[in-house]
């Protein structure tokens, strides 16, 4: 999660870089707090810690008051003399005037600091790909900074639009559209539970089937999302009998693995098989068998159906699937696929 502060008093131009964020950073990774003076956004960084300030070099030093021509320059200043016992200073700073003449008088303090001062057009699109470009670095960095952290609970794909990621958007996950820019896949974002406590999910898919699109995706769902679980789901072709929509297996097979060899008698390149077993973590296996042992469980999925209700009861077992068809379709398999 990115924190920024827009420090600007020209609300018009304030709405513009607040949604240049939003284009390159996305809702959902942003937190944005704005100040139409000085004396606000002190405040504001004596209470919060930013990532990056937007400042306006014309601007008010208190409500009420008329913009100050070196209103930036003076606040910056400020904050590097109280820097010991003031407001937090923003590890990064954006400086972003309309008036050409300030750009040019303050450009060399702002190197000096190693700090930026964008020229602002609002017929021109330039300072945004400027401010774009510092966003993405800033991005970057954060995130290398904490790895650990995840920014969503789950990241779903599908191989299917129309039947697979249809049943997943079906869930009651308040739903909206993500669009990248320059990337094609369109990325479904939703929460579910209650808003304080929110789990917040991802959901794509890759447009057609098979293991290079699959990975594919779900690099990107990792890069992007970065999810604390990334789950496939789909109508399993070719495994016969009743089973729900997400299986979960404690041994899959990647029969993908092997390499290119050449054949003795033929001289012909042929393809060497070496499927590999990949088992499940213990601890996740524990955690699905108490799940599919959780009558109580069950029954609170059932009950919380609103949709068509058939007489239908969640069961479950060792080694069983456990179905709710059609209000929810989870499989849980515990048996090995080897066999």
């Amino acid at each position: 999660m990115l924190s920024v502060l827009i420090a600007d008093d020209n609300i018009q131009k304030a709405g513009r870089v607040e949604e240049c964020l939003r284009s390159f950073i996305g809702e959902e990774f942003l937190t944005l707090r704005n100040a139409t003076n000085l004396w606000d956004a002190r405040v504001e960084m004596s209470t919060h810690q930013f990532d990056l300030l937007v400042l306006d070099m014309n601007i008010p030093i208190r409500r009420s008051e008329a913009p100050k021509r070196d209103g930036g320059a003076f606040f910056l200043a400020e904050l590097q003399n109280d820097s010991a016992s003031g407001p937090h200073l923003p590890a990064n700073i954006v400086g972003l005037s309309e008036y050409p003449e300030l750009v040019a008088e303050y450009a060399e303090k702002f190197h000096e600091q190693l700090w930026h001062l964008v020229h602002y057009e609002e017929t021109s699109n330039d300072w945004a790909y400027k401010l774009g470009k510092r966003i993405e670095y800033i991005v970057e960095s954060h995130y290398s900074r904490e790895r650990v952290s995840h920014d969503f609970d789950l990241a779903i794909i599908t191989a299917l639009e129309s039947i697979e990621l249809a049943a997943v958007l079906d869930l009651p996950g308040r739903w909206r559209l993500r669009e990248v820019r320059g990337d094609p896949t369109a990325f479904r974002l939703g929460t579910f539970g209650p808003r304080s406590r929110p789990i917040r999910v991802a959901a794509a898919c890759a447009g057609e089937m098979g293991m290079p699109a699959a990975t594919a995706l779900a690099m990107k769902m990792i890069a992007r999302f970065r999810p604390r679980v990334l789950a496939m789901c789909g109508i399993a072709a070719g495994v016969k009998g009743a089973f729900g929509d997400v299986l979960i297996a404690d041994q899959s097979w990647d029969y993908g693995s092997g390499k290119q060899t050449i054949d003795a008698p033929t001289q012909k390149s042929r393809f060497s098989p070496a499927p590999a077993p990949i088992p499940i973590h213990p601890l996740l296996r524990a955690k699905c068998s108490r799940l599919a042992m959780d009558g109580r469980l069950r029954k609170k999925i059932r009950d919380g159906w609103t949709g068509n209700r058939q007489q239908i009861h969640l069961r479950s077992g060792s080694g069983q699937w456990l179905r709710a068809r059609p209000w929810l379709r989870i499989a849980v398999s515990l048996s090995r696929w080897s066999h």
